[in-house]
């Protein structure tokens, strides 16, 4: 007991009790900014759903934006319908004896054309999409016309822009699959060459700026653009973990003779799903990343979007505070 007293009333009993009070000090700031960032994610979280779901509304009361990218879906399908019966038929001709020479030129000049096809309808489809949503979101008219000669007058830098987005990711997606290390490099990078390529189109259509000058421009916003982005894949990631649960834990819950039915179901539900995201999908990020855009840019009001919300995602409301 009296060593005990010696201990707590010597030098090195003070030294303990101090770094016990530290120990505890830094446990609570450090519990506290855990808090915090939990919050705030959840404030995000919240304000992206509120964003998603005005940006749903708009979408919904303005059926333009679902047609365009349905007519661009019925013509890309076409083209790969296309793309494969020249497969097959340049297949059966290939096994024809005393086939011409030319033969292959023809089928790769008729493949690159339906490619080039297919990435100039979506091109066109979206920046049409973000050329309109800019002036929706400004309070502003405009009709399908007018849309359609500012793509004409950017058919250029669409192309080229399109062709070369397409060959990236392409590239990347290749080199993604190379040994274990170079899978993660090219797989981080084919990640960040996605984000960094989310604001390109507003720039090339608002501001009417070549591909490489949209791309200099864009990549001064990477950061926030990347947090607006994430905070998107996380709430899409929520709305889908329901079905996703549902499709691996049913066998382990659902009786085997109803296993079938649930199948068929699901089949048509992911079906269903994939069209929708076709389809609206692309109204949603031609809408959501103009709203980015006109934010960053000094844009004050947002018309049927709240601005704040978008500040949110992106911090841009704790530095106008």
């Amino acid at each position: 007991m009296q060593a005990i007293k010696w201990f707590g009333n010597s030098h090195f009993g003070w030294l303990f009790r101090r770094k016990r009070q530290a120990m505890l000090l830094t446990s609570i700031l450090l519990s506290t900014e855990l808090y915090l960032s939990g919050t705030m994610f959840l404030v995000k979280l919240r304000a992206t759903n509120r964003l998603f779901l005005q940006t749903l509304r708009f979408t919904v009361t303005h059926k333009l934006f679902v047609i365009l990218p349905l007519v661009a879906l019925v013509f890309t399908f076409a083209g790969f319908l296309l793309l494969g019966w020249g497969v097959h038929l340049g297949a059966e001709l290939n096994l024809q004896p005393n086939m011409p020479q030319y033969d292959w030129y023809l089928q790769i000049a008729g493949f690159l054309t339906l490619i080039f096809l297919i990435v100039g309808i979506n091109t066109f489809s979206s920046a049409l999409l973000v050329y309109m949503a800019n002036f929706k979101l400004s309070g502003k008219d405009i009709s399908l016309k007018e849309g359609l000669q500012q793509c004409w007058s950017q058919r250029y830098a669409l192309l080229s822009w399109g062709v070369f987005f397409t060959c990236a990711g392409f590239l990347l997606s290749l080199l993604s699959r190379a040994g274990n290390f170079g899978r993660f490099f090219f797989k981080a990078v084919d990640v960040g060459w996605h984000l960094c390529a989310f604001l390109i189109m507003p720039f090339i259509m608002i501001e009417q700026l070549t591909p490489s000058l949209a791309f200099d421009k864009a990549k001064d916003y990477f950061p926030k653009s990347a947090v607006f982005q994430v905070n998107i894949l996380l709430l899409l990631a929520l709305y889908l973990s329901p079905l996703y649960l549902l499709i691996h834990l049913s066998p382990y819950w659902i009786p085997e003779p109803y296993q079938a039915i649930l199948d068929d179901y699901l089949f048509y539900a992911l079906l269903l799903l994939i069209l929708f995201w076709l389809t609206w999908g692309a109204a949603l990020n031609a809408v959501l990343k103009t709203a980015l855009y006109l934010t960053l840019t000094g844009q004050k009001e947002l018309a049927f979007l709240q601005k704040e919300e978008v500040e949110k995602m992106i911090g841009e409301d704790k530095a106008n505070s």
